[in-house]
């Protein structure tokens, strides 16, 4: 546009500066005197002027000082300068001087000078008293960038001003014509962002949908569209997304991550704001959220609150959390006031942030050493549907935090059909080397897992799928939980009874495997006491007596087994305590009528006695046990 062309006097001249090159007042002023000097053209007919602009450099500025400018050899370059232009001493004439010799070459010239509103408060100040001072040199002009209202921001951080309006009136001393740029065009910028989008996209290989890429565009058109009011703006979210992305190709939502990048750089407390408000984002997520019941009224103004109180000014909080509800389903509900359940499915299908279980990646840039990537998941999937039995990264996660992966395992089995078999019988395998710490745990997750792939097939099928299980000792307790499970969500069909049947006997069978001497009390027995008891009331009951009719065990030693027991949840170095026999229990197992007969027609246990309750119970020993059995007796026998 400017151009320097030597063949037309009244083309310009153009010296640019960047005052951020320059580290003190001095050093500037050397800089900016230079810039202007080698703006100039280099024939003879410039030769004057460029003498004489040298000369009010070495005017003005203190030698010694001058040694700051970057890229200087004070001891040499100064020494140098200075024979150049010895004889030049006094600032008055050597600036009269240039002023004649920039008249005589009637030649205009530019000197840019570009952002100055990201200097600091006296730098600011340095540089414009150097633009005054300057400003007298003839056909010299000045075009200062910037914004104005960060530059009234950062003059009213001076002792010259200290409110905007004199900042603004100091502004008018210096600046002469303002020249506002017009704010670019929406039809333009439409077309730089759908461009940028898919050159980005097409770079990193991200398949964009047409949902995704409605949803960026009605997002884009309701909420960041205002935002983009100058090409900066355009440019540096863009610079951001194709920079920060790489590390998150195939482990998170790109339009997602590009509507977040918009949010963080607009206002950069928001991620913090999220992130403290993890319970309020994913409340299923949280013991103490998810059974609450929450007035979406109410949580609409909460958002209101805390999107305002993160630094987001009153004008822009309703575009944030418009954007926000865009992203996450549970401030979409707030954002709506709607009652109706957030889709957390979806949003985890595209590994969205909307998603508990990929919100971190948004935020760490990359994958977090706690969760396991796309595609260390895939391949280790892979590697189970070749041989199950080999030790994958997968299987080390699902036993530490399977709640975590118990939806990306359902999602991937739900679009690999045929791969189900094989992993319902991995994840079997796994269930009992999962932890089993409450009702959150991850034993209690993958239970759920294996329940719904199950629910979802006929009873022929889920027959296949437990086949495998019944004829391995240590997975029958999982294929009768499987069962015991259908049984409390069904009703009871004859297809459904051949399942029970069939668990009943098997339950049976290995139970007699692993009976002894009732003080041994294997846990896998007693989990298939309960489940046989569930299953089958009844044939538990004949089964139980017989451990007394057979001469093995006593009454005390029966009621002993049966006691009940309750751990801590959360507590280090948990001890179970005793909580005494459940009348229901007793009937359960043995009948009360029936244990009390064989009571009184035994030899009295004359040994301790104990009580039991909910709260401050003996500890579960087998010692303890029977103290509570014989306080349970003699109250059974005295009724």
């Amino acid at each position: 546009m400017l151009k320097d062309d030597d063949t037309q006097a009244s083309k310009w001249l153009v010296a640019s500066l960047n005052p951020w090159r320059y580290p003190n007042a001095d050093a500037l002023t050397m800089g900016f005197f230079s810039e202007l000097r080698a703006a100039l053209p280099k024939d003879e007919k410039w030769s004057e002027a460029r003498s004489s602009i040298a000369g009010i450099v070495k005017a003005i500025s203190p030698l010694g000082s001058l040694t700051s400018l970057v890229g200087v050899d004070s001891s040499k370059s100064l020494e140098g300068f200075a024979k150049q232009l010895d004889g030049i001493d006094s600032a008055s004439r050597v600036q009269k001087q240039a002023e004649v010799a920039l008249w005589a070459t009637n030649r205009p010239v530019l000197m840019v000078i570009d952002d100055i509103d990201r200097l600091e408060p006296h730098e600011l100040l340095n540089l414009f008293r150097l633009v005054r001072l300057a400003g007298r040199l003839p056909n010299v002009h000045y075009l200062l960038a910037y914004d104005q209202e960060t530059l009234e921001a950062v003059l009213t951080q001076t002792d010259l001003v200290s409110e905007a309006t004199r900042a603004r009136d100091y502004l008018e001393k210096i600046v002469q014509v303002r020249i506002d740029l017009p704010p670019v065009r929406p039809g333009k910028t439409e077309k730089v962002v759908d461009s940028a989008i898919e050159g980005i996209a097409a770079k990193f290989n991200v398949s964009l949908t047409d949902a995704r890429s409605s949803h960026f565009a009605m997002t884009y058109h309701e909420f960041i569209a205002p935002t983009l009011n100058t090409p900066r703006t355009v440019r540096r979210w863009f610079a951001h997304l194709e920079l920060l992305f790489p590390p998150l190709v195939g482990e998170a939502d790109f339009v997602d991550f590009a509507i977040v990048l918009w949010i963080s750089l607009r206002h950069p407390q928001i991620p913090q704001m999220l992130q403290k408000r993890r319970s309020d984002v994913f409340p299923s997520r949280s013991p103490m959220r998810m059974f609450q019941q929450v007035d979406p009224e109410e949580m609409h103004a909460h958002w209101l609150t805390w999107i305002a109180d993160a630094g987001v000014p009153l004008a822009d909080v309703n575009s944030v959390f418009g954007a926000l509800a865009r992203l996450f389903p549970t401030i979409d509900q707030a954002y709506r006031k709607s009652k109706s359940s957030p889709d957390l499915e979806t949003a985890g299908k595209r590994f969205g942030i909307g998603h508990p279980d990929y919100f971190d990646r948004y935020f760490n840039l990359g994958v977090p050493d706690e969760e396991l990537a796309e595609s260390a998941f895939i391949e280790d999937l892979e590697s189970i549907l070749r041989d199950p039995a080999v030790g994958t990264r997968l299987e080390k996660f699902v036993r530490a935090d399977a709640r975590s992966m118990v939806p990306r395992l359902e999602a991937w089995i739900q679009d690999h059909p045929a791969a189900k078999r094989s992993l319902f019988l991995w994840l079997s395998s796994n269930l009992y080397k999962t932890s089993d710490n409450g009702l959150f745990s991850s034993q209690a997750a993958l239970r759920g897992l294996l329940f719904r792939l199950s629910r979802t097939e006929s009873f022929e099928e889920v027959a296949v799928l437990l086949a495998p299980l019944w004829s391995n000792d240590e997975l029958v307790r999982v294929a009768a939980i499987v069962v015991n499970d259908l049984l409390s969500d069904r009703e009871r069909t004859p297809a459904l009874e051949a399942l029970v049947k069939s668990a009943v006997s098997r339950i049976k069978t290995r139970s007699a495997q692993l009976i002894g001497v009732p003080s041994d009390r294997p846990q896998e027995l007693w989990d298939l006491l309960w489940l046989w008891q569930a299953l089958d009331n009844n044939s538990l009951r004949t089964w139980y007596r017989a451990r007394l009719t057979s001469g093995g065990w006593t009454p005390i030693e029966a009621l002993a087994c049966i006691v009940q027991s309750a751990t801590p949840v959360g507590v280090p170095n948990p001890v179970g305590r005793l909580r005494g026999i459940p009348t229901s229990t007793i009937e359960a197992f043995l009948g009360v009528e029936w244990i009390t007969d064989r009571l009184k027609r035994s030899t009295a246990d004359s040994g301790p006695e104990s009580p039991a309750n909910d709260f401050d119970g003996p500890e579960d020993t087998w010692e303890n046990r029977l103290a509570v059995a014989r306080r349970v007796s003699k109250e059974l026998v005295s009724t």
